[in-house]
């Protein structure tokens, strides 16, 4: 059993069901207002401007979907055993280059490597038996000497 099982999109509440579709899409959509650009994860209200933007001035918008670690936990004990092969991971906050942040599992490194400022990018996970795409990171390469 891995830990994505019971994912589905049945409950997913309709404010946010763009992102869900977006990541199907491999594209990392953030809620973004149409006055100044700020972005927000999850749906929100843009916080810049006093006399609060409607929810017709902001719009689902592709971003890059990279960023940094801003804090991290590496778990090493699960309460259900059903999870204890996936021992141990990272789980951290990224500060997206847009600039929510986001919770996540970091994946593809040794869970020592994860630290904060690590270079991370969005890494599409589908899990077709749940018809939904997950979104982890994983850390940017970074160019090896010439």
């Amino acid at each position: 059993m891995a830990w994505y099982d019971g994912v589905t999109l049945a409950e997913v509440d309709h404010e946010i069901l763009p992102f869900w579709e977006g990541l199907k899409r491999h594209e990392f959509l953030l809620f973004r207002c149409k006055r100044c650009a700020a972005c927000y994860w999850p749906a929100a209200y843009c916080r810049n401007h006093d006399d609060s933007p409607s929810l017709d001035e902001m719009e689902w918008v592709p971003t890059s979907g990279r960023g940094r670690v801003h804090a991290s936990v590496v778990v090493h004990q699960v309460a259900d055993q059903a999870y204890a092969d996936e021992l141990p991971y990272a789980l951290a906050i990224v500060e997206l280059e847009e600039g929510p942040v986001f919770p996540t599992r970091v994946i593809d490194c040794d869970v020592a490597a994860v630290r904060i400022g690590l270079p991370v990018e969005v890494a599409y996970r589908d899990v077709p038996a749940n018809d939904i795409t997950l979104p982890l990171f994983r850390p940017i390469p970074t160019p090896g000497p010439r």
